[in-house]
Order: structure tokens, then sequence, then C-alpha cells
């Protein structure tokens, strides 16, 4: 904690503007039976205490010139207590119309595919704030007043990324920040689905409306409240409904701008195989060096994973990220360049140069030269990654052009240590350079495993050919395929 949440008016952080959410909607379902000393209370902290000086002074607040979660959250959390607790009209009319404004901006935050560059646990609290806000204006203006009039073809777009990055088995796409086994609400996608007329969402609420039933609820989780439970029953779906669900089937996502693209194809044996590919730039929001980065997963098995959002601490913010393991370039699958990784910063970049998704077969190709530091030593350092369904495998190649002598291996990410049950193959002049066991601490603090295979050429040429590429990889191919 750099400055105490709620201690004075200029410190309106997350954790404030949700207390002051939660304090409206306190008032909303319990206020005839509250004492009026704690309404008094609460409407004098919020209100008083908060509402009016970002009323007075809104350039105070640096969130409402940014495109992140921050801007949608702490506008949620003001206007939304001011909806419930009564803010006076003129004033109200004020905040609607400077939140209006700001929020604007995080619309713009996103990619015009609607890819969110935090990630999909980000898309879900910032976005997801930002559709709760928007049903509480809807409501409390008897439709009159909307965040979406004239803006639905964007938001929905914004809409289908949440979908999209469902995976099978209730885990995500999680690249940047985001937690593997937090999918968002249930009750966020139904409402998206019918708010927006989005079978998609429905679709994806509705999958994990059902791996709810299957497993349960997790009572300890960060937001496993009355207010969670609530909506989670009012966005329930009918029983035919849920019947009928399936497991995560959508569209492939490809977005050139935020060089994200997620596939999912079958093979001749009915297997879903799900591959995501990061390009993108070293300098996102919540941000890891990751270019080039992918994931895989066969029918739930997870094969090339990503350890997603790291524990949060001082250093995951500050100067020390880049020494964390999750947020490195050494805790992804991505080359290592003469011993080199990936720098962090906005030069720091991956383009996706081609993109060929058939029904069977699905071809990526990257360009990773700027990606890694000139003391590296390269010229170009392509990747190409293939899926081939036919054939039940994924390959992937890198190539390095060099003026001098330069070393390079090719990373893999993998939650087992078992090259047989992860079907981990040596790319013809590829050899198996090696294998570290990593531990890392998650987003909820736990300490979990992973591994870290690296190829390199069989026999590196003694001399080196401008001309010709040095190419290193690897075969995932899961036994019984």
């Amino acid at each position: 904690m750099r400055d105490p949440s709620g201690i004075g008016p200029d410190v309106i952080d997350l954790f404030a503007a949700e207390t002051a959410n939660l304090c409206g909607e306190l008032v909303s379902l319990f206020g005839p039976w509250l004492p009026p000393v704690w309404l008094a209370v609460m409407r004098q902290r919020v209100l008083v205490g908060m509402v009016e000086p970002f009323l007075a002074h809104p350039e105070r607040y640096g969130w409402t010139a940014k495109p992140s979660n921050w801007n949608a959250v702490c506008h949620q959390g003001l206007v939304g207590a001011a909806l419930a607790l009564g803010l006076e009209s003129d004033s109200l009319q004020r905040l609607l119309e400077l939140s209006r404004q700001h929020l604007q901006l995080f619309l713009d935050g996103f990619s015009a595919a609607g890819s969110c560059l935090e990630g999909i646990t980000y898309w879900e609290y910032g976005f997801g704030w930002f559709v709760l806000l928007n049903e509480q204006l809807e409501l409390w203006s008897g439709g009159q007043q909307s965040l979406l009039a004239g803006q639905e073809e964007q938001i929905s777009r914004i809409a289908r990324f949440g979908s999209s990055m469902l995976l099978r088995g209730g885990l995500l796409v999680n690249f940047a920040d985001s937690r593997l086994d937090m999918p968002p609400r249930a009750s966020l996608l139904m409402l998206l689905g019918r708010r927006l007329q989005l079978p998609e969402s429905t679709s994806g609420g509705l999958s994990l409306y059902r791996q709810l039933l299957a497993r349960g609820l997790d009572l300890h989780a960060q937001r496993c409240d009355l207010f969670y439970l609530t909506r989670m029953l009012l966005e329930s779906p009918s029983a035919e409904a849920l019947a009928t669900a399936s497991e995560p089937d959508g569209a492939d996502w490809i977005d050139r701008e935020a060089g994200l693209v997620v596939v999912r194809r079958f093979d001749r044996q009915g297997r879903c195989w799900e591959l995501a590919v990061k390009g993108g730039h070293n300098d996102e929001p919540h941000n890891h060096n990751d270019c080039g980065s992918f994931l895989l997963q066969v029918d739930g098995q997870r094969l090339a994973i990503e350890l997603g959002a790291p524990e949060y601490t001082a250093d995951t913010f500050g100067p020390k990220r880049y020494t964390l393991l999750a947020t490195r370039s050494s805790g992804h699958s991505v080359p290592l360049v003469n011993g080199q990784e990936q720098a962090a910063g906005r030069e720091s970049s991956a383009e996706l140069l081609e993109i060929n998704a058939g029904t069977a077969a699905v071809e990526i190709q990257l360009d990773l030269t700027h990606a890694y530091p000139a003391a590296a030593g390269h010229r170009r350092l392509l990747r190409k990654i293939q899926l081939d369904c036919n054939a039940a495998c994924l390959t992937v190649e890198d190539e390095l052009w060099a003026d001098e002598p330069c070393g390079l291996e090719s990373v893999l990410i993998t939650a087992s240590d078992d090259a047989e049950v992860l079907g981990l193959e040596a790319l013809p002049g590829s050899q198996l350079a090696g294998k570290e066991c990593l531990r890392f601490r998650d987003n909820r603090g736990e300490e979990l495993t992973a591994w870290r295979w690296r190829w390199q050429v069989v026999m590196p040429p003694p001399s080196c050919d401008a001309n010709e590429p040095q190419c290193v990889g690897f075969m995932i191919r899961p036994p019984g395929y």
C-alpha cells in the first residue's frame, strides 16, 4: 500500500471505490432495517467525503485520464454509490457528465476488435464494473439514460472478448496478469448476452454455470459475497438451457492490432485443440515480456502453459517487475538468443507476419527480431507455429539470422515434467538442451511448480553464413493421437 485507501478525499483508489459502491448496495437492499445513524455516516463518508471532492477537482485523480481498469472501477464506485445514496440532482448530473467523458477513454483503450491488453482477468474487472454501472444507470433512470447508447457496436466487440478467451474445463487464455483458473463471472456473460443479444456470451455463461453446478462454489474466492451470489441467482439460466450447455466452442479470435490469435480445431478423433498465440509489445498494461509466447490445450489437458499473474507485492509493480519469473521472458515459451531474454519497453515488439487459419491446419508466423536487445547479436528472428489436426501435432520452429555466431534456444513452459505425457519431440537438426524445474508464487500466494524445456541445434556450425538461418524447434504430439 503506497497510500492508505479512503483516508482522505485525494485518495480514491480501487478499494475505496468498491467500498463506496458496497455501501450503496447495502442501503439498496437493507435500508429500511439499518440504523439511521449508519445511513447518515455512509452518506457523509461517500457523498461528502468522496463524491464532492471529486466533483470539485476531478483532475486530481489520475485514473480519469487512463484507459485502464481503474477508470471503470473507480467511476462505477462513485456513480453507483451516488445513485443508491441519493446524491443531490445537480451534483449527480455533473457526476454523470464527467463519468461519460472519462469512460469513453476507458472504452477506447480496447483494440478496434475488442481485445483487452490487460488480459481476461482485467477485462472481467474493468469492463465488468462498467457493465454493472450501466445496469445501475438504466434501472435508476427507467431506461432513459444508458452508457451504451450509440456505442452498442463497439461495446459488443469488447463483450465478445470475454467468451472468446474461455477454454475447456473452466480455464482461460491467461496472458498478462490473468489467472488461469478464474473465469469471468457467469452472471456477467449472461447479462451481456441478454442486454446486447450476443449468443456467444450467453453460450459462455451457460458453460460456466454448468461448471459451477458440477464443482460447487468456491466460498473462499475473493468476491464470493452476498452481491456476487445475488447476481449469480438473478442471472441463472433455466434447467432446460443448462441441459443443452456445452463446452466453449467460440469462433477464432484474430486481432492483428493486439497481436492476439486464439483458435479451436478438432482432430480426427474429435478432440479439441485450443491454441493461443501472443504477439504485441512489451509495454502493455500489466505487461509480461512475452512476445511470441503461446499456450496449448487438448481436450482440457494443459500442454504449453502460461504462468499467468504472479503474487502481487510491491516488486510486482516496481522496478523489480521483470526479475519475477512469471513476468520475465524466461518464464514464457519464447526463444533465448545468445542467452539473452526479451527486453521491456514499447520498442520490444513482435509482428504478426502471416496467419493461415484453415479447417484442420493453422499456421502463424511472427517476426520477433525487435523483441530482443541489440546485445543479443542477431539480425533477424522468426517464429513459425503450425497446428495440424490431421496429424494431431503442433510444431514450433525458430529461425535466426546473424552476422556472427549466435546461440539460439527454443523454449517451452509446461505443467508436467514427463516428455512422453506431453508428447515432446525435437525437430530434425535440434536436440533437447535441458529441463529445469521452476517454482513461483501465483496470484493467490500459493507456491506452484512448472518446467522449462530448452532445445538447441545438434551441432552448431563453427562459422556463420549470414544468409542461412539457424533453425531450432520442437513438436508436441500427445500420445494416443
